[in-house]
């Protein structure tokens, strides 16, 4: 049995975990760590339950839709948990999830939204794509939520303001950074606060003495990899990893438990339909897959994302309002440095941070503290039934 690094007696790994030299760390920093002092210095691999993942057949498309196989999902962590909570932000990903309960009538306990009011109210009217996409708790999360609420009238809703947790995160030098390698002022934050505002709010709620308390986020699309020669593997990502650590380090009462709706060791099928789904419509819809290779090609993310929702949601018509996401920046550190009176105060703790990462792992790649980390590969299929793969097909596609 693999060694867990843990401060705890019985972690939580349902978000995935890191391999160092058969040992199994909870978060990315104390896999550098260990990494940094390995004598074998073997890349740090992402783990998400490789042993049961091994045992699915991701050759074989499953049978069930993809609708029954959500229905299925909704339906088991309502059976596992005596409290459901739903972290919403109007997006598809979690929009598939709430009209998953709503339509068949299987009933979450409470809804959690965060916005940054505070932050966007004072920059109302500002001519950005960008910074209009925080406007998304208006123009989307608020009408779509009256549509639930006909479903399940008596849901608790709670609404919280991360505006200022947002600011105190960079100012304390509580976010974690990627794309360290950036010269720019301009690097990809993620503010543990804002990021994993449901267990915030968990640890607020922990007054409740709640037991058994389920916390659905809408992780993850399917990520595939594409050979030259038309060959599909797919394989899960670390990016959204973090929420887990916030119960193994004792910040939240392990009454709370993350749970990733679409990637989860107890509804291996999800993943594996999904990629079929876009695999099949690759097959054979030639226009399709040229004009998302274009878009991989061009870095054109919201086209990407905007072609594969369709395939793999039923849903995501009641998606009025998609706001633009960056790439190499993150959102929230775009909204602070154009919000007037703030720039001043984020810059020399983003600096700081970027100077001591350098530092303090000049002797290792970069990649380590800039990209996601991929777990295993599973191969899935070939798509080149119809299609010529030295045509159309880049040497490398990965689905966000």
């Amino acid at each position: 049995m693999m060694k867990i690094k843990s401060n705890i007696d019985t972690p939580i790994l349902t978000t995935g975990a890191y391999i160092v030299d058969n040992i199994m760390y909870l978060t990315r920093s104390d896999a550098v760590d260990a990494y940094m002092n390995s004598k074998t210095k073997k890349p740090i691999r992402f783990w998400f339950y490789d042993e049961i993942f091994d045992g699915a057949n991701f050759k074989q498309e499953p049978t069930k839709s993809v609708a029954c196989l959500y229905k299925e999902r909704a339906q088991q962590l309502r059976d596992k948990y005596n409290y459901l909570i739903l972290a919403f932000s109007g997006g598809y990903d979690s929009t598939e999830i709430l009209f998953t309960y709503a339509t068949n009538n299987i009933p979450l306990d409470e809804i959690q939204i965060y916005n940054y009011e505070k932050l966007t109210e004072k920059l109302k009217g500002y001519d950005d794509d960008f910074i209009n996409s925080f406007y998304e708790y208006d123009k989307s999360v608020k009408p779509i939520l009256k549509t639930f609420l006909k479903y399940q009238p008596n849901v608790k809703i709670v609404v919280k303001d991360v505006s200022d947790d947002l600011l105190q995160d960079v100012i304390n030098d509580k976010f974690m950074l990627l794309n360290v390698e950036n010269r720019s002022i301009s690097p990809f934050i993620i503010p543990p606060t804002a990021r994993t505002y449901p267990m915030v709010m968990a640890k607020e709620n922990n007054k409740n003495n709640r037991h058994n308390v389920g916390l659905i986020s809408g992780q993850e699309k399917p990520k595939l990899f594409l050979d030259n020669y038309g060959r599909v593997w797919t394989y899960f990502l670390d990016v959204s990893s973090n929420s887990s650590r916030f119960i193994n380090s004792g910040f939240v009462s392990p009454s709370y438990t993350p749970e990733w709706f679409y990637w989860s060791p107890d509804c291996v099928e999800i993943p594996i339909k999904q990629t079929h789904l876009i695999i099949n419509k690759m097959r054979h819809d030639k226009k399709w897959t040229k004009q998302l290779m274009f878009a991989k090609k061009n870095k054109n993310f919201m086209l990407d994302q905007n072609m594969l929702v369709p395939i793999i949601y039923e849903h995501f018509h009641h998606v009025p309002f998609h706001g633009k996401k960056l790439k190499d920046t993150s959102s929230e550190l775009y909204l602070l440095s154009h919000h007037h009176g703030l720039r001043d105060k984020i810059i020399d703790p983003v600096k700081e941070r970027l100077m001591f990462l350098r530092n303090t792992y000049k002797s290792i790649t970069m990649d380590l503290l800039s990209q996601p980390i991929k777990s295993k590969m599973y191969y899935v299929g070939s798509i080149t039934e119809t299609l010529d793969p030295n045509t159309i097909l880049p040497k490398t596609f990965s689905s966000l």
